[in-house]
C-alpha cells in the first residue's frame, strides 16, 4: 500500500568496519548500511549490527527527498484520522471530506473506507451497520470501504459517497482551549470518546478494511493524518509502532 499524500524518504548510509579475518586487528569499510524513513528516528536511539561489525563511521550522511503520488487508477482509500485532543485545533474531518469531493469528480467508482482514532477507535459498533471491528482491536470500529456511487440499500438507499459525507459532518465545541470543530457524530458507547494517540488502532483497522478492497495493491492508499508520537496503548515502542511491520 502507497502514501497518496506527500511523504518524505530518507536513507542514511554508514560505513561499517570490521576485520577482514580472524586474528587480524586491522580494520577496513567492509560494507554499508541502509536505512529508509525519517532521520529524526535516529536520535537517541541505538543502531543494532551483527557482532562482526566493530565500529562505525564517525559521520553518518544522509538524504532527504520529498516524492509526490498522482492517482492515475481507480483507487481503494482508508483514511486514517487521528482523533485525539491536540488535533481538536486541525479541522481533519473538514480536509478529508474535501479530499473525497475531490476523488468523486475524478473516480466516481473509487472505494473509501474511515478509521478514526483516539484512545480507542472512534466509531460504535452498535451505531450503524456500516461500522466494522477489528478483530486485533477490542475496543470501536471503523468505516468499511464504501464505493462512492454505489447505492446501498441496507443503509437508507444511499451512496457511499452519501454516508461518508455524513459521517465526516461536524460541528463547534467548546473546550479547555477555546472552540473547535470536530465530528457530529459521538459514540453512543463514551468510552470510545477518549482522546489519548492509540496510533496501532487506527493502522490496524486501516489493514484490517484492505482485505477487502476490490483494487489491486498498487491502486490501494493509505492516507494519515496526525500531528504527533503514538502514546498509547504502551511505553513499549515496538508496541506501538507494530503496523509497520
Amino acid at each position: 500500500m502507497r502514501s497518496a499524500a506527500m511523504t518524505r524518504s530518507a536513507t542514511i548510509v554508514a560505513a561499517l568496519l570490521c576485520t577482514s579475518m580472524i586474528g587480524s586487528l586491522s580494520a577496513k569499510t567492509a560494507g554499508k548500511f541502509s536505512y529508509k524513513g525519517a532521520l529524526e528516528d535516529y536520535n537517541n536511539d541505538t543502531i543494532m549490527v551483527n557482532d562482526t561489525m566493530l565500529a562505525m563511521s564517525e559521520k553518518i550522511f544522509g538524504n532527504t527527498r520529498v516524492f509526490a503520488d498522482t492517482l492515475v487508477d481507480t483507487p481503494s482509500i482508508m483514511f486514517v484520522i487521528d482523533n485525539s485532543g491536540s488535533m481538536s485545533s486541525v479541522g481533519s474531518p473538514t480536509v478529508t471530506s474535501a479530499y473525497i469531493d475531490t476523488v468523486q469528480k475524478t473516480f466516481p467508482s473509487a472505494e473509501i473506507g474511515i478509521s478514526v482514532f483516539g484512545t480507542y477507535l472512534y466509531f460504535d459498533p452498535n451505531d450503524s451497520a456500516y461500522f466494522v471491528t477489528c478483530p486485533t482491536q477490542a475496543n470501536g470500529a471503523y468505516v468499511r470501504l464504501l464505493t462512492l456511487n454505489r447505492t446501498y440499500p441496507a443503509y437508507g438507499n444511499r451512496t457511499g459517497y452519501q454516508i461518508l459525507k455524513n459521517i465526516l459532518d461536524t460541528a463547534y465545541y467548546s473546550g479547555s482551549n477555546g472552540n473547535y470543530v470536530g465530528l457530529r457524530y459521538q459514540p453512543s458507547n463514551t468510552n470510545l470518546r477518549g482522546t489519548s494517540t492509540n496510533i496501532t488502532a487506527g493502522f490496524d483497522a486501516a489493514k484490517h478494511a484492505m482485505l477487502s478492497a476490490v483494487r489491486p495493491k498498487y491502486s490501494q492508499y493509505l492516507i494519515f493524518l496526525s500531528d504527533g508520537d503514538a502514546q498509547y496503548p504502551t511505553n513499549n515502542r515496538n508496541e506501538r509502532y507494530r503496523f509497520v511491520r
